[in-house]
């Protein structure tokens, strides 16, 4: 899940979440070759342990036991129906996801959107349960790099109660599920009562200083995402003071981390833009899977410069005490 902070005045619209300090230590030059060396080994042992995993398009005689599904979605090339980049690429998401106990990924399958736009992949992750042949060495697996590049995240899965402490520029408060509903997720947002669609996009509420709603809705976020990919909403503003025209336009850029009140967390860096026909806002924010939320988010907005996650109370943790 991902928090939204969205703000509206004299014609601009916004959706802010928090802020994070990253750091850098230097190693003298000796240190940095031998980290260099172990690095390039590892990452050798990593690359043959997973091209071990078999992948099938059909079941396994082997005794094994379901792990999981893994899939993603791109958009449709050359490139992406490459069998060699598919199985790659489910490996990858595989060993991220079950490390030490993906033995292999079967009933491979993939598929078109309707519109011929988007590549869809998906499998089911699997244990060898006994005795295995062509099962890999489990003792060498590492998965240390914890941003491959082409990792995915897809939509959050959101839950009453749960709760997100952010620093609106150096003002402290709180950030709850309240309702979830059909396709509709409603969040206390510092006192005020704002509508989201399930994966976090304004829909209605307080706007800033106003109160409207968002037709379809602002379009801050498109899951599933990944680095590189891009989107772009036109949506309408009515509030009782009249009509505004907007869009926005999402890019993600790469994963870093950011390190934030919360925690030090892996996060994909997001550039945000809400156009109007008299304003330009843009947004600099980084999506932490981990939390479910945006991290932190830098925006030129003069009102709500900066937010950041001070922390995250998920509604399930709070149920086990």
């Amino acid at each position: 899940m991902r928090v939204i902070l969205c703000k509206f005045a004299a014609a601009r619209a916004a959706a802010l979440l928090a802020m994070a300090v990253l750091a850098a230590i230097a190693a003298p030059a000796c240190v940095q070759q031998e980290r260099h060396r172990q690095e390039m080994m590892r990452q050798t042992m990593v690359t043959l342990n997973r091209s071990e995993i078999m992948v099938e398009t059909g079941d396994l005689s082997e005794p094994h036991k379901s792990l999981g599904e893994v899939g993603y979605s791109e958009p449709f090339s050359a490139a992406a129906i490459d069998s060699t980049h598919i199985n790659d690429k489910l490996r990858r998401l595989a060993i991220d996801r079950y490390q030490d106990n993906v033995d292999a990924i079967t009933h491979l399958t993939t598929t078109t959107s309707a519109d011929g736009s988007t590549f869809i992949v998906s499998g089911e992750a699997v244990e060898v349960v006994g005795p295995c042949t062509f099962c890999r060495h489990k003792e060498v697996v590492e998965v240390a790099k914890p941003n491959p590049e082409n990792r995915e995240v897809p939509a959050p899965q959101y839950e009453i109660g749960d709760t997100w402490i952010a620093r609106l520029n150096g003002t402290d408060g709180d950030i709850k599920v309240v309702r979830v509903a059909g396709n509709r997720m409603v969040l206390n947002w510092f006192g005020h009562i704002n509508t989201y669609t399930l994966d976090g996009n304004l829909i209605a509420g307080h706007v800033g200083t106003l109160i409207g709603s968002f037709d379809p809705n602002l379009g801050t976020f498109s899951f599933p995402l990944w680095a590189g990919k891009k989107w772009s909403q036109d949506w309408l503003l009515k509030t009782a003071a009249g009509r505004i025209w907007g869009n926005t336009r999402g890019e993600a850029l790469d994963w870093e981390q950011v390190t934030v009140p919360a925690g030090t967390l892996d996060a994909l860096k997001l550039n945000i833009v809400y156009r109007t026909g008299l304003s330009h806002v843009q947004m600099t924010c980084w999506y932490a899977p981990e939390v479910n939320a945006l991290a932190r988010c830098d925006s030129t907005d003069p009102d709500f410069k900066s937010q950041e996650l001070i922390a995250y109370r998920p509604a399930s943790a709070s149920a086990t005490h």
